[in-house]
């Protein structure tokens, strides 16, 4: 298995499955390891919902700001899991053009399904943001956290999104990931740090956690005000 340069990894945990126990250990453990490793960050940003029990973590063990970044996948028709892109709360999108093509999506399918993405992705922004305002990235390290990367692409457009906003360097962490998605990330970060790196053909993020769960919206909104109470 090759890896882009700018990957960074823990060799003890390649090619294995239920490593961690939940996000939040995941966190932790992926906390320490960048601490270890002496790159600075200045602000942890999750994306919603897994990254953000991750992306907490990370923040404490490293004594950094935490923020979040509202990007969702645009899903296939017949699924809540599997997308072929990503949208972010401003519009911005990025596609999977062969995983559309190999699906047989039409043009109005696609849009269909970009529109739907969008709308949930502003209601979702406007909700975090009644609890936690607008970051300023201009000349900070911006470390994107989420709990997993699969196709990339929702972990792409939000490093996008964090460069164009003036961002000083933009750095990527994931307790787990496969290459695929690592090499589409890669030429958008100065560093990805992916701990669980799994190359099998069916990558499943779940399958690196023993206790697996989607999060709830509101959940998200509670991890996020327990947070913001433990900083006053």
């Amino acid at each position: 298995m090759k890896l882009e340069a700018n990957v960074v990894y823990d060799e003890d945990l390649l090619e294995k499955n239920y490593v961690f126990f939940d996000r939040q250990e995941a966190g932790r453990r992926l906390g320490f390891f960048i601490s270890k490793k002496n790159i600075p960050v200045d602000i942890v940003v999750a994306i919603p919902a897994g990254g953000v029990p991750v992306g907490i973590e990370v923040a404490k063990v490293l004594n950094a700001d935490f923020n979040v970044i509202v990007v969702r996948k645009v899903l296939y028709p017949w699924t809540t899991e599997a997308g072929f892109g990503a949208v972010a709360w401003d519009g911005s999108v990025e596609l999977d053009t062969l995983a559309i093509n190999r699906a047989g999506l039409t043009a109005s399918d696609v849009n269909k399904q970009i529109e739907t993405a969008v709308k949930e992705a502003k209601k979702r922004y406007e909700e975090l943001r009644r609890l936690i305002p607008e970051p300023d990235f201009k000349g900070r390290n911006v470390l994107v956290v989420d709990d997993g990367l699969a196709t990339g692409y929702t972990m792409m457009l939000a490093c996008k999104v964090v460069k164009e906003r003036g961002a000083s360097k933009v750095m990527v962490g994931a307790p787990t990931g496969n290459p695929r998605a690592l090499s589409l990330i890669s030429p958008f970060a100065a560093f990805i740090i992916c701990l669980n790196v799994r190359s099998t053909p069916i990558f499943a993020v779940a399958d690196a956690y023993q206790n697996w769960y989607d999060l709830s919206g509101e959940e998200v909104r509670t991890l996020i005000t327990e947070y913001l109470k433990s900083k006053t």
